[in-house]
């Protein structure tokens, strides 16, 4: 059943967080051969992913919920946030693989990355999440689990 309430601010918060970001100068560290596992990470990530569940200080909302409404889009080094179908913000994105798990940074959004085939998890605020659990209380972070739409796919 659709939760009208639940995708509002799940779509608020998304849009919180992508307003804010920043563009940020950098990734990982400077060693030629950690940028270069960066870079296969982000090619990894490129194309764009529907969100199958996100959860946060509004709880969890899953895909039926929403109707797969909301979708996250890696082009070069740009995240979007696409909302039924249209693009609701763009911002510049970095990877850190010197670390474990993977650092993603949008400008003030400090977030780990987990890439499992077609399945990409992401935990962000505007503190470095320790972990993909969330910390209970935290309204300042958020979950979200996605899947690869393959190209050609309706969206």
């Amino acid at each position: 059943m659709y939760n009208a309430a639940a995708y509002a601010l799940l779509v608020a918060g998304l849009h919180t967080w992508m307003v804010l970001c920043q563009p940020q100068p950098g990734g990982g560290a400077g060693n030629e051969s950690v940028r270069q596992e960066d870079n296969k990470i982000e090619r990894r990530l490129q194309g764009k992913w529907t969100v199958v569940e996100a959860s946060g200080s509004y709880g969890i909302v899953n895909e039926d919920e929403y109707g797969g409404k909301l979708s996250f889009d890696f082009d070069g080094d740009k995240l979007s946030s696409i909302q039924g179908g249209k693009t609701t913000d763009s911002r510049r994105f970095t990877i850190d693989t010197t670390h474990s798990p993977t650092w993603i940074n949008a400008g003030a959004i400090k977030g780990i990355v987990r890439l499992e085939g077609d399945t990409l998890t992401i935990c962000w605020g505007f503190k470095r999440p320790r972990g993909f659990d969330l910390a209970e209380g935290n309204i300042f972070e958020e979950r979200y689990i996605l899947k690869r739409v393959k190209p050609g796919s309706p969206d």
